[in-house]
């Protein structure tokens, strides 16, 4: 009898506290310069570490549909992930690689070109 009015409390536990799972937003590359524009927007305003962090994990944790943004989707963290550790160290080799990922990115997505040499031209002030 026990067992039985655990098991219905649990039941009825679950029923009210269960959320329904949502599906994931997949990004497909049609929409990958819409969804990551703003994300490299913020960068250029606010280059703090706590900023840097956030649109490092926003790349992080990005789901897209489609196999063939990988590298560009790649080459966008590492730039982000480099800047952060130069804002952690000071190293100014993290600065270079930024840059070197920075470049891979702009060759394989014209369509942010502006935008991310805007951000190079940061980090070379920062560099300089």
């Amino acid at each position: 009898m026990l067992i039985l009015a655990f098991a219905g409390l649990g039941l009825v536990a679950v029923f009210f506290t269960h959320e329904a799972a949502k599906p994931s937003e997949l990004v497909s590359m049609e929409n990958y310069v819409i969804h990551v524009e703003p994300w490299i927007s913020q960068a250029h305003r606010d280059q703090s570490l706590a900023n840097i962090t956030v649109v490092r994990d926003n790349f992080l944790n990005f789901k897209g549909s489609d196999h063939s943004m990988g590298a560009t989707h790649l080459a966008l963290f590492l730039a982000f992930d480099a800047w952060q550790r130069f804002l952690i160290t000071g190293d100014n080799n993290n600065i270079n690689q930024s840059l070197k990922h920075f470049s891979v990115a702009k060759d394989l997505l014209p369509e942010l070109r502006v935008e991310i040499e805007n951000l190079e031209n940061l980090l070379r002030q920062k560099n300089a």
